[in-house]
C-alpha cells in the first residue's frame, strides 16, 4: 500500500488489517473507527511531507473485493497522509502484483512455530512454557508446558483475522493430566474464546465450542509418550459454523461441532492453559496451514484505488 505524506513525524504509524469494512470515509471519526487486528502488518518510522511511502500489507490481500487497514501512532507528533478527499492523485494506492497466467500459487500458512529458534520469540506473551531440545517431533527443539497448578500458556495474534482457519498441533503427553487441560485455543483478536482442543485426564481429545459451551469427546485415548498430530478446522460463520478434528490423519466426524460460533473471525492462537489449577506435562509444535489454493487466473491489470 502506498500513502502520500502531508505532515511529517518521526513515527509514521503502525499498520494493521481492519476486518470490518462497513465504515464510511465520509462519516468515520477516530472515536467511531472499528478496531483493527492486534498484530502489526508493517510500520513506518520517519516520514516527511511530499513523499510516498510503502507499507507491506500482503497477508491481508487474499482476493478481489474491499480491504481495510488502520494506522495508529503513539506519538503526540502525529503524521498525516492524503486521502481520497485530498489533492487529486495523492490518494492511497493498493499495488497488486499478479502471478503469470497458469503459474502455480502456493498456499502460505498464517503462522508456524517448530521452535527451531530455541526460544519463544514468535509468541506475543507466554508463561510457564519453555523450549527444550530433548525429543522433539522434528528438528532440534519443541515447547514443553509443565504445570503443577500454575498457568502455562503462550499466545500470538494472527497478522490478519481469519473467518476460516486450519490449525495443526503436534503434541506428546508425557503423563496423563490430573484434570482436563487445554492443548490449543482459538480466539478472536480481542481475546474472546471461540474453540478449544482439550485432553482429558484419561488422554481423550475433546473439541469444545467456547461460544455455546458444547463439547464432544473422542472414544479412544492417545498414547502416552508418543507424538501425535491433531488438526482442527474452525469456520466462524454464524449458523454455518464448523469445528472439525483430525488425529494422525483420521477425521473424527463424531466430535465435529456445527453449532454457531458467531461471526467474529479468528484473530489469536493460544497453546496451554492461562488459568491456574491444572496439572499437566506435554510438548508441542504448532502451525496454521492454509487449505490448498487453485492456480492463479489471468486477470486484466488492476488500477490502484
Amino acid at each position: 500500500m502506498r500513502v502520500s505524506n502531508t505532515e511529517g513525524s518521526t513515527v509514521g504509524g503502525l499498520y494493521s488489517h481492519l476486518p470490518d469494512n462497513s465504515w464510511r470515509e465520509d462519516s468515520v471519526t477516530w472515536n467511531s473507527a472499528p478496531p483493527g487486528d492486534r498484530a502489526v502488518l508493517d510500520k513506518l518510522d520517519d516520514v516527511a511531507p511530499g513523499n510516498w511511502y510503502e507499507v507491506d500489507v500482503t497477508p491481508a490481500v487474499t482476493g478481489d473485493g474491499t480491504v481495510s487497514f488502520r494506522a495508529e501512532s503513539s506519538s503526540s507528533d502525529g503524521a498525516a497522509f492524503s486521502s481520497t478527499e485530498g489533492t487529486s492523485g495523492l490518494a492511497p494506492q493498493l499495488l497488486v502484483t499478479l502471478a503469470a497466467p497458469g503459474a502455480p500459487v502456493s498456499a502460505v500458512g498464517v503462522f508456524s512455530d517448530g521452535f527451531e529458534t530455541g526460544d519463544m520469540s514468535r509468541w506475543e506473551d507466554y508463561q510457564g512454557v519453555t523450549v527444550r531440545s530433548g525429543g522433539p517431533y522434528s528438528g532440534a527443539w519443541a515447547a514443553r508446558a509443565t504445570s503443577a497448578g500454575e498457568p502455562a500458556f503462550a499466545f500470538t495474534n494472527l497478522p490478519v483475522s481469519q473467518k476460516e482457519l486450519y490449525t495443526r498441533v503436534r503434541f506428546k503427553l508425557h503423563a496423563n493430566a490430573s484434570t482436563t487441560t487445554t492443548l490449543l485455543r482459538l480466539l478472536t483478536a480481542g481475546g474472546a474464546g471461540l474453540a478449544k482442543l482439550n485432553v482429558t485426564n484419561s488422554g481423550r481429545l475433546v473439541t469444545s465450542n467456547s461460544v455455546s459451551d458444547v463439547a464432544r469427546t473422542t472414544a479412544t485415548p492417545v498414547t502416552i509418550g508418543a507424538w501425535h498430530t491433531a488438526q482442527i478446522r474452525l469456520l466462524a460463520d454464524g449458523t454455518a459454523s464448523r469445528l472439525e478434528l483430525w488425529l494422525d490423519g483420521q477425521k473424527f466426524d463424531a466430535v465435529s461441532i456445527g453449532d454457531s460460533l458467531g461471526t467474529t473471525p479468528i484473530g489469536r492462537i493460544q497453546i496451554g492453559n492461562e488459568t491456574a489449577g491444572k496439572t499437566h506435562d506435554f510438548s508441542l509444535e504448532t502451525s496454521s496451514p492454509t487449505p490448498p489454493r487453485s492456480r492463479a487466473r489471468q486477470r486484466p491489470p488492476h488500477q490502484p484505488d
